[in-house]
């Protein structure tokens, strides 16, 4: 069968038109299928992106948990420092009580012998400035001094004599 055209020759387009018409036909409907593919590529896009922010969330609370215990670690091991550093110094507090404790024997041994003019306690040593007016107490003093055993070194820094108060004697004791 034949096409009939009823129509008159000068309403019917022209070739040239037809093959525009088509060639832009096909251009449109690529175009479609480009932004169908576009669309499903953005839409695919959006879902990868949530799934993503969920597991980072998931992942920033995991680290959130463990920054909290971690900072629970740290109060507890600079609370331990300062417990370590309060303990030091009653330690050296407790050194310089027996160091104390030890002197005061030292008084009570040699009263009427010597006289004491100066006297530094530290956690680690004595420095005491004895006086004595005869060589006889000098010599008394020291040898209840080596006697006693209250302290393991005796140092004697200085020993002079004046005629006006007697023999002085700068000694550094440790135990």
């Amino acid at each position: 069968m034949s096409a009939l055209n009823l129509l008159p020759t000068e309403l019917t387009p022209k070739p040239s038109i037809l093959k525009l018409v088509g060639v832009v036909k096909k251009i449109s409907t690529a175009l479609a299928v480009i932004l169908v593919f576009f669309l499903i590529g953005v839409v695919a896009m959006f879902i990868l992106n949530s799934i993503k922010i969920k597991e980072l969330k998931a992942q920033e609370s995991g680290l959130k948990t463990a920054v909290s215990a971690l900072e629970k670690t740290e109060k507890q091991l600079v609370l331990m420092r300062d417990r370590i550093i309060k303990v030091k110094k009653v330690w050296e507090m407790g050194a310089t009580y027996i160091n104390a404790d030890a002197v005061r024997a030292l008084i009570t041994q040699n009263e009427g012998i010597v006289s004491f003019a100066s006297l530094d306690i530290t956690s680690k040593k004595v420095n005491l400035q004895v006086v004595s007016p005869t060589s006889s107490g000098v010599a008394r003093f020291l040898s209840g001094l080596v006697a006693s055993d209250l302290f393991k070194s005796i140092n004697l820094k200085s020993l002079s004599f004046s005629p006006l108060a007697g023999y002085s004697l700068d000694l550094e004791l440790s135990q």
